[in-house]
């Protein structure tokens, strides 16, 4: 059930181009300095807690906390005695981010079997290696029927993609090919052999005959 929600928000903020790493919050900034497994500007998530309510016959209500960890790489100064320009491509850049991540989840309903996604909390935490990190809760409530005896119908297998990367652009991409083709056998088109015409027959070869006399 709960894999089934984060793999949708993942799969959602896929869809912000400025993210370099998306995936299931199991520990990956919890290593300080340089050695992080992870691109920036990067998103985690998680679900750590859920209250859970009954509904009957086996069914509960899952009143449960989405909790998106936002870390951000800031290369810039945003001192106030600093250019403004320089103001700006410091705090800007990771506020847009939040931005764009709100509007894509909030009033966002992960499974058919839940809620929308509601803003609840943010908070900022501050680190000694320059990384910024905001911490953003989420609330659904899901209709759990795991328990529910004999149910009507079974869920498919899931297959899940719990991390994505996306990869850098090449420093010198290559110029892509023209799709200019010679006309005559374009490439991958089957090249037809030449067949015989219909009636044709293959010419028989002369048979030496022995009671034939010569000239």
């Amino acid at each position: 059930m709960y894999a089934d929600v984060i793999q949708s928000i993942l799969q959602r903020l896929n869809q912000i181009a400025a993210l370099k790493y998306i995936s299931e919050n199991w520990g990956q900034l919890d290593f300080f300095g340089y050695e992080h497994p992870v691109k920036y500007p990067c998103v985690l998530v998680n679900i750590p807690q859920a209250a859970y309510s009954n509904l009957g016959q086996g069914v509960q209500l899952a009143d449960a906390t989405v909790r998106l960890t936002i870390g951000y790489q800031r290369l810039v100064n945003p001192n106030v005695a600093a250019r403004l320009s320089m103001q700006n491509a410091a705090l800007k850049p990771a506020y847009d981010l939040l931005a764009a991540i709100q509007a894509l989840l909030h009033g966002f309903k992960p499974v058919p079997n839940g809620g929308p996604l509601t803003r609840q909390t943010q908070r900022n935490i501050n680190r000694e290696d320059g990384i910024i990190l905001f911490e953003i809760d989420y609330r659904v409530t899901i209709t759990d029927d795991d328990a529910m005896p004999n149910p009507q119908t079974k869920k498919s297998a899931l297959h899940l993609t719990t991390e994505i990367i996306k990869p850098e652009p090449p420093d010198n991409p290559q110029p892509e090919p023209d799709g200019e083709q010679d006309e005559g056998n374009p490439i991958g088109d089957p090249v037809d052999e030449p067949q015989p015409e219909p009636g044709a027959e293959e010419a028989e070869l002369p048979i030496d005959n022995p009671h034939q006399k010569g000239d």
